[in-house]
């Protein structure tokens, strides 16, 4: 029976998840707040290594196969997808670095902008972008995202800086227009859902493969003025680069479940450990100015 079909985009609920069914409403106070200046997601999301985390977060999104489908018909990116970026930076700045109301704002914009999105996936079922588990995955991946970063780039996140750090994103949840009930109600569940999507719903989707095929895209503005033969040569070292990047950053099952389309190979490991002790060693020694953007900077030291 097709899980996505007839609902209603603003209220359809994902209660019969047993993963969020545990989901009470907000307390009246929580201990953390996503947008004060101590903030684990405005820290992580403003660091210069989230960059890194940015073509894994976006794959891990399209790999679930409404919001691939979704993308696939509906999203300029593979024709201007330097532009794409331009658009999600900005949101992600409105939405995370620039206050409560601003977020309210930008969760208003993004439904908006996602009402009029529904049609067939890849297994052929109906789907609506607003149906709870196909939006509600794209906010689910943000916080796998982040624990991520962490591990590979730095150093991970301790047990309470994750509480934290998902107490937040239930936070980023509410604006970006999710309800209780459509979250995991704790960190354990959470990491239980993560892991039942991976082996049941995500699979290699023609917008992952697209992504991984390391052809060239086309020219930044920057470069409009390069020859194409150029650009292409340029990109090559790039592409190669970001493929085995973006692999080394997903989850190991996911990865294994797309081998056969993407196999990770002893030079990609070979590849990304050199780069990750690179990052390891010179981020920490970078002053705050260039370690973090300008919003993240004056969201952590407000006036």
């Amino acid at each position: 029976m097709n899980a996505h079909a007839n609902v209603d985009p603003v209220d359809a609920s994902t209660a019969g998840c047993p993963f969020h069914k545990e989901s009470a409403a907000a307390p009246p106070s929580e201990p953390f707040d996503m947008h004060a200046p101590d903030s684990l997601t405005i820290r992580s999301s403003g660091d210069i290594r989230s960059w890194l985390m940015a073509g894994r977060t976006f794959l891990m999104q399209v790999a679930h196969p409404a919001v691939g489908a979704g993308v696939w018909e509906f999203s300029s990116f593979r024709h201007d997808p330097w532009h794409r970026l331009r658009e999600l930076d900005k949101s992600g700045i409105n939405f995370v670095m620039s206050g409560k109301t601003a977020s309210r704002e930008e969760g208003l914009r993004l439904r908006r902008l996602h009402k009029d999105i529904q049609g067939v996936d890849t297994r052929g079922r109906k789907y609506h972008s607003l149906d709870p588990l196909v939006y509600g995955w794209v906010h689910t991946v943000f916080l796998d995202s982040i624990v991520t970063m962490h591990k590979l780039y730095g150093t991970p996140l301790t047990r309470a800086e994750e509480e934290q750090l998902f107490i937040e994103w239930r936070q980023a949840g509410r604006m970006f227009g999710l309800k209780d009930r459509d979250m995991p109600a704790s960190l354990d569940a959470y990491w239980q859902y993560y892991e039942h999507m991976i082996e049941t719903e995500l699979e290699y989707t023609p917008v992952v493969e697209f992504m991984l095929r390391n052809g060239a895209p086309p020219r930044p503005p920057a470069f409009r003025k390069m020859p194409e033969w150029m650009w292409r040569q340029l990109w090559t070292p790039v592409g190669k680069l970001s493929r085995t990047l973006t692999l080394a950053s997903l989850p190991p099952a996911y990865r294994a479940k797309i081998a056969a389309h993407q196999p990770w190979t002893e030079s990609d490991e070979r590849t990304q450990a050199r780069f990750r002790a690179v990052v390891r060693r010179v981020v920490p020694m970078l002053p705050k100015r260039l370690r973090y953007s300008t919003p993240a900077r004056a969201a952590m030291c407000p006036v």
